[in-house]
């Protein structure tokens, strides 16, 4: 079994990603933005892997929510070795 920390994990390509890893019984540390609505959005995977789901609060344009983020993983971690997926979306916008 491997873990994993996945980014973008509340919607889309990085929801599926957590999906599929709980589903053959990996640890997911899945980051959002909002925890609030990443536990509604994946409270379901949650009962394909019992205690292997864990949701961190994390925005990735701010250090103090990525060192953050960060410590929480260390600390459940008996040793640092995971997988890194970040999923993103880029937009292109134009200025004036």
């Amino acid at each position: 079994m491997s873990t994993w920390f996945i980014t973008g994990a509340s919607r889309g390509i990085g929801q599926e990603f957590v999906r599929q890893l709980l589903g053959r019984g990996d640890t997911v540390f899945a980051a959002v933005r909002t925890l609030a609505s990443a536990k509604i959005q994946l409270q379901e995977y949650e009962k394909l892997s019992p205690g292997k789901l864990h949701l961190i609060q994390l925005d990735v344009s701010d250090m103090t929510s990525i060192s953050v983020a960060a410590q929480s993983v260390k600390q459940s971690l008996k040793v640092l070795k995971l997988n890194l997926i970040k999923v993103s979306v880029s937009t292109r916008y134009e200025t004036e």
